[in-house]
């Protein structure tokens, strides 16, 4: 048989399909082109007709191989044999082989991994060489015995956090029985206090599966009794454990509680605490702040001194690195969602981070992970930030002021600002037919009573000056005092990809599916996403005024498009969230949303003036490409990714409009 290895996955997943694949999906399972899909298939199509086989294409829907089913089944059986057959693209054969390993108990031959796999023996070999590295951050090791087999070789606790590590890599959690999870939500909720209370969304999620892999982990008898360290257990930890133990019907041993105590001690919090001056690692006692100046001078000599006086870096890192070094010292993994975002974008503090992470693989014997460095890139470089805004010299800021009421009250209001901002401005009357002149051109902005045409920003004011005009005038002061004249775009746009940066952390951190009842009434759906996407009674009923009064000027419903989008701008958030309402099953019911198949919910800060948001590239995206549109329909998981990947693009777009350039 004379298929290429490329066109034996092409076959497979088509013969495997139970409907019609389109060649995106091809070219996105296999990791390769389209035009390299199109290049194969002119081949395959004369091929297959020697199988009684026929390769369809149908418009809208896809690729997909017709025949009979028995001569479908001896094909498949066929490409088994061939040498080039891998179904499955890399990464996705990786997960499935963590996978095996973290369920089975026993060892198992090489040849049960390539027959699950449908790959040869050879490529099991490699696949398990490559994923060596990733078990051992976890400190387990892949065991192989001669005539029995392989599987892993661990401490209880090493698995149950590799555990959390895995769930959250592939968002697999398969290995978790729901009706436990949901039991243990509702008695952390029931005790939601202190610190628990002041864990990150995405903490808060780990902490209940860990809590959740423990539980099934005791009834499965495999129970931590074992001393490894020594811990003060949090009282919060002891209590939460007396009523796990009660509703499970199970005893939960002091070292249960301690490992749930330091599991805690690694989560991220809300708001940064402080709980001492110094960490205890081992044997060690580590001064916190000494450390973080050992980090300052590996991160960069020439910056070391003023990083070291920047109070504001010196405590935010301390109360950063507490947790973090429980996390490393415990082997707790974290997820860090902008780390190819940072890696890409803040190339330079990033590699410095990445130095002086150094400091701490000494001092703790590890090896610091991606998602850590990329963390303390942040805190490096907000501070970077506010080094460069000191070096930059203030310089006298050039206003021109103009009145509806003449040179006169100008020339009064040019005097009243002069004296508030002093040595700070140099102010200037200016008659309103008179701006277009060149000698005006050099001013940095115009205050003026009236809207009037000028390139430059202006600040709109009363006759008599307000404290409220004042801040406003203050506010565009400090926008030009620290830049050099003619180089206002550099600083606007520092602010603003910190803002986009925001935004998107706030889009990834909050999307997600969610179902109801197909039969529900608009009015209901909309209270429902009230609740969805606040923090509180107020804020969700904010929500549903915003998206209650928009539906009254123009429905949002959009027939054409299978979707309801419903969208506004509201007080009720910070920043902008994403979230899509699915219906448990089949569509919409109720006749007001014209059977659509999902509501698309779109939620924008009010408190965000930006005229361009980087949630608008998402909806964008929707309505140009069909086949997100319709993984949004079905729930499917892939949206996530897709929605990664244009918010990174929507990034990178604004460092090319801004600088020029993106460092890759």
């Amino acid at each position: 048989m004379e298929f290429s290895p490329r066109s034996v996955q092409i076959l497979f997943l088509l013969l495997k399909a139970k409907e019609p694949i389109k060649t995106s999906e091809l070219a996105e399972k296999l990791n390769i082109s389209k035009r390299t899909i199109y290049r194969e298939l002119d081949d395959l199509e004369r091929d297959l007709m020697k199988f009684n086989l026929t390769l369809k294409r149908k418009t809208k829907r896809g690729l997909e191989i017709v025949g009979d089913t028995k001569e479908k089944e001896s094909f498949v059986e066929l490409l088994k044999k061939s040498d080039d057959f891998d179904p499955r693209n890399k990464e996705k054969r990786h997960q499935l082989l963590i996978s095996a390993l973290l369920k089975e108990d026993e060892l198992q031959k090489l040849f049960y991994f390539s027959d699950m796999l449908q790959v040869s023996e050879p490529t099991v070999s490699h696949d398990l060489e490559q994923l060596e590295q990733w078990f051992q951050k976890y400190r387990i090791k892949i065991q192989r015995k001669s005539g029995f087999g392989i599987g892993l070789s661990y401490e209880e606790a090493d698995y149950r956090r590799v555990m959390v590590a895995y769930i959250t890599k592939y968002q697999d959690d398969s290995f978790i029985k729901p009706e436990i999870r949901e039991k243990i939500k509702r008695v952390v909720d029931q005790q939601k206090s202190g610190k628990i209370s002041n864990l990150t969304n995405e903490s808060y999620k780990n902490f209940i599966l860990y809590l959740t892999i423990s539980i099934q982990r005791i009834f499965q008898g495999k129970g931590i009794y074992k001393k490894e360290k020594e811990a003060k257990i949090e009282e919060q930890i002891d209590l939460l454990a007396e009523e796990l133990g009660r509703i499970f019907e199970l005893h939960i041993s002091k070292m249960e509680r301690v490992n749930y105590t330091f599991f805690l001690k690694g989560c991220k919090l809300q708001h940064v605490q402080r709980d001492g001056e110094s960490v205890q690692v081992e044997d060690q006692l580590i001064p916190m702040k000494e450390m973080v100046y050992e980090m300052a001078n590996s991160f960069s000599t020439e910056l070391s001194f003023e990083l070291k006086s920047d109070d504001e870096f010196v405590e935010g890192l301390i109360a950063h690195l507490e947790p973090t070094i429980t996390r490393l010292s415990h082997g707790i993994p974290i997820k860090n969602p902008m780390l190819e975002q940072i890696k890409s974008t803040y190339k330079d503090a990033y590699e410095r981070a990445t130095q002086a992470s150094r400091v701490l693989e000494k001092k703790l014997n590890i090896h610091m992970p991606e998602d850590e460095i990329a963390f303390l890139a942040m805190h490096f470089g907000g501070a970077m930030l506010r080094i460069e805004q000191r070096h930059r010299l203030r310089r006298t800021v050039y206003i021109g002021v103009v009145c509806s009421s003449g040179i006169g009250i100008s020339s009064l209001l040019s005097s009243e600002i002069y004296h508030h901002f002093e040595e700070r401005v140099k102010v200037e009357s200016i008659a309103g037919d008179r701006l277009s002149s060149r000698k005006f051109s050099d001013l940095d902005f115009i205050v003026s009573t009236y809207p009037i045409q000028s390139v430059q920003e202006q600040v709109l004011v009363n006759l008599l000056l307000t404290e409220d005009d004042l801040e406003r005038i203050e506010h565009m002061i400090e926008k030009y005092e620290y830049q050099e004249k003619k180089a206002v775009k550099h600083n606007t746009n520092v602010q603003e990809a910190t803002l986009i940066t925001n935004e998107i952390n706030s889009i990834i951190k909050n999307f997600g599916f969610y179902r109801v009842d197909p039969n529900i009434t608009f009015h209901e759906a909309v209270f429902q996403i009230g609740q969805i996407c606040s923090e509180n009674q107020k804020e969700a009923e904010k929500i549903e005024q915003g998206i209650l009064e928009r539906e009254a000027l123009s429905t949002q419903v959009i027939e054409e498009y299978e979707i309801a989008f419903l969208h506004t701008k509201t007080t009720a958030v910070e920043s902008s969230k994403f979230i899509v309402v699915l219906p448990e099953e089949g569509c919409f019911r109720n006749p007001y949303f014209k059977n659509v198949k999902a509501i698309i919910v779109m939620l924008i800060s009010a408190h965000d003036m930006r005229d361009k948001l980087a949630v608008s590239s998402i909806s964008r995206k929707m309505f140009d490409d069909d086949e997100f549109l319709e993984k949004i329909q079905k729930g499917d998981e892939g949206v996530f990714e897709i929605m990664k990947e244009t918010l990174e693009s929507y990034f990178n777009q604004f460092l090319i409009d801004a600088y020029g350039k993106v460092n890759n």
